[in-house]
């Protein structure tokens, strides 16, 4: 599925150029990139979008509660933390 009513912007660090704009369904709140290169955002409430940068095709995640955290939602520091 692609389209969509809002916007996940990449932009260049360097000169804050849009280098990409992918379309999403609704406003999400939280960006995460995962170890595939696809590109997760997340709304404050019940789903997340899960996008194909390479042509901006997504699929969407419904029925998650509480979606949105700060922490890592790609997983990679909990992958990479060690027991003491």
């Amino acid at each position: 599925m692609s389209g969509g009513n809002s916007s996940i912007i990449a932009l260049d660090v360097e000169t804050l150029e849009v280098k990409q704009n992918l379309l999403v369904p609704t406003y999400v709140h939280g960006i995460g990139i995962d170890f595939h290169g696809y590109v997760w955002g997340v709304t404050l409430s019940s789903s997340a979008y899960r996008v194909d940068p390479e042509d901006g095709t997504y699929e969407t995640f419904e029925g998650l509660t509480a979606a949105y955290t700060l922490s890592d939602m790609t997983g990679f520091a909990l992958y990479n933390v060690l027991s003491p």
